[in-house]
């Protein structure tokens, strides 16, 4: 799927696509388990964004509501994948970048400030079927909870969630998507 994807980035939509279609032929072959689901998963956000390359920015919405859905899929039936929920983030900035290319500043404006609210915890991630809201909250506490940790690791774990890094990350982004190609040029 990685190599399809970066055909979609290098602008060579049509080669990418016939990779993804040829990924899609091959999942009913494979046998139903949490490494196929996570698989599964990235099929889905992978073609998003191929159809997002080709326009289709109805589809790639749809595709996003799934691979969300997937997620939350996969840790009911896959608990120890709780650190997925993170890629629930991620769809939604995708999400951000579809308004961006449709022109749909307002919905684009909403779209960020819920992104802001995950990322300060105030929002969650996801939501389970029984209810369970996953914030990134839940997740320190999950790599917390897990045995045989180093100090070192967990210092590293509690560094990738500072929620301060993660706000600063994402404004970055948020500026980058109201900048016009070649008018503004960004300084570091």
């Amino acid at each position: 799927m990685q190599r399809s994807l970066d055909l979609f980035y290098n602008n060579r939509i049509n080669e990418g696509w016939e990779l993804l279609l040829h990924i899609e032929a091959s999942f009913p072959d494979l046998p139903a388990s949490a490494v196929a689901s996570v698989l599964y998963h990235r099929f889905l956000a992978v073609s998003a964004y191929a159809h997002y390359c080709r326009g289709d920015f109805g589809r790639a919405e749809c595709l996003l509501t799934e691979a969300h859905q997937e997620v939350q899929q996969i840790i009911e039936r896959h608990p120890f994948l709780l650190s997925l929920a993170n890629r629930c983030s991620d769809l939604r900035l995708q999400r951000i970048r579809i308004s961006r290319s449709q022109r749909q500043w307002d919905e684009m404006a909403e779209r960020i400030e819920a992104v802001r609210r995950i990322l300060r915890d105030e929002l969650p991630l996801c939501t389970l079927s029984d209810g369970t809201s996953i914030y990134f909250a839940t997740l320190v506490k999950f790599y917390d909870s897990l045995p045989d940790l180093s100090e070192e690791e967990l210092l590293a774990i509690h560094a990738g969630f500072d929620p301060d890094l993660r706000l600063r990350q994402f404004e970055i982004l948020v500026s980058s998507l109201y900048m016009l190609p070649g008018f503004i040029i960004p300084y570091p």
